[in-house]
């Protein structure tokens, strides 16, 4: 059951991160010729944007998929622990669709490492994790729940972005404290998902 849901959600992903990237591929395109007619110097730009966009869009995911297909697959026969782990998986196979430009980026401005692919590869999933641990309070309808979700997903942005940023710690450190998180995410959020109410 466990393989067939996650067929079913490789062909839904699959079609939004292609339209995802079909759309930041326009305007990035767009930001291109407006900065190169207008002479604007914006060093590295687009490689910013490479690194940063598809983190948010799956923020965004993990917070919205969940709520709106959740009670879907629990009334077709599957566990909510099955969705939780078949739903990071495919995402993480997504993940791999979604670091290309960024690669091409790096490729572009001679900075590609394979610490940089590992890193950014790791922190796609960790970021999707992030946005439903930012949401799975509100499944329960309870205000503390749902509190204590918004800060534990703020946290977790800060210890993977901010603080190594400010503290400009390697990427290898950024690497442990982001696997640390996602080993913290995958023991933690099964356990709010286990008690979401869902009305069958």
């Amino acid at each position: 059951m466990t393989m067939k849901a996650m067929k079913y959600q490789v062909g839904i992903q699959l079609k939004a991160a292609l339209i995802y990237i079909g759309i930041f591929v326009l305007v990035i395109g767009i930001l291109s010729i407006i900065i190169n007619v207008n002479n604007v110097v914006a060093e590295n730009w687009m490689s910013i944007a490479t690194i940063y966009s598809p983190k948010i869009y799956l923020i965004i995911m993990g917070i919205v998929y969940p709520l709106i297909t959740m009670e879907m697959y629990i009334s077709r026969g599957l566990t909510r622990k099955q969705y939780f782990w078949s739903l990071t998986a495919v995402t993480s196979i997504m993940s791999l669709l979604l670091i290309v430009p960024a690669i091409i980026s790096q490729i572009i401005i001679g900075k590609l490492t394979l610490i940089f692919v590992v890193l950014n590869l790791v922190q796609m999933p960790a970021f999707f994790l992030m946005g439903w641990t930012a949401v799975v309070g509100f499944q329960h309808g309870i205000w503390y729940k749902a509190a204590l979700g918004l800060l534990c997903a703020i946290a977790s942005s800060q210890l993977m972005g901010t603080i190594p940023e400010q503290l400009k710690l390697p990427e290898l450190a950024s690497l442990g404290i982001t696997i640390a998180l996602i080993i913290v995410q995958l023991i933690l959020l099964p356990r709010f998902i286990k008690s979401v109410p869902i009305k069958i």
